[in-house]
């Protein structure tokens, strides 16, 4: 659990840093703490209906999600002050997070675009666009806040950069707790999703 720094005194806040590692990360006292893991929410498949969706003709395949250094850990990562972030020592993912985003976004994907389809990484068909994500930020924050930003490419069937953008969701966290920042974190990836199946469709219909 953390509290939010906006119910904070301006004199905890200043010593805010140093009581989130004590408290949250490094644990207190000799008393054990428990472990918890965590995995991104899974939301159901939606078949659209043929008669109100176009077929699709091109297909999209969605590489896998780059992490930043400081993301390739167990731990959820939370930052503590605008230039630290920590590794949360009993509240763990339950599967890499490398591999959490690319079902999570290939999961979202396929029910927002309407005119392209994806594909795996062993299908046979070359596809009309790749599609490339870098995670930079992906944490809670001192504020109450879950942030997620980075860069995505989307690469035409010879690879070449025919869209590039960097985006940043920021996401407050309905309650305490680091359930509560996962579902925010979550949140964040949708909105991503929306972005890039937006940009998809509309290449597609080009």
């Amino acid at each position: 659990m953390f509290p939010r720094l906006t119910f904070l005194s301006r004199a905890a806040r200043r010593s805010w840093p140093a009581l989130l590692l004590s408290m949250l990360l490094a644990g207190c006292g000799s008393s054990p703490v428990a472990t918890h893991q965590y995995t991104l929410p899974q939301h159901p498949l939606v078949t659209p209906q043929a008669a109100s969706v176009a077929p699709a003709k091109q297909g999209a395949l969605i590489m896998p999600v780059q992490l930043a250094g400081q993301l390739q850990v167990n731990g959820i990562v939370f930052q503590t002050s605008p230039v630290e972030v920590n590794e949360a020592r009993n509240n763990l993912w339950a599967d890499t997070l490398s591999s959490q985003l690319d079902r999570s976004l290939y999961q979202a994907l396929s029910n927002r675009t309407r005119t392209v389809s994806l594909m795996t990484g062993d299908s046979a068909d070359v596809p009309s666009y790749y599609v490339t994500v870098q995670i930079n930020q992906f944490q809670g924050r001192y504020d109450g806040k879950a942030i997620v930003s980075g860069l995505y490419r989307i690469l035409d069937a010879e690879r070449r950069i025919i869209r590039q953008h960097a985006f940043s969701y920021e996401e407050p966290l309905a309650q305490d707790g680091y359930a509560a920042l996962v579902d925010a974190l979550d949140r964040n990836v949708q909105q991503l999703a929306d972005n890039i199946a937006q940009q998809l469709d509309a290449l597609s219909r080009q």
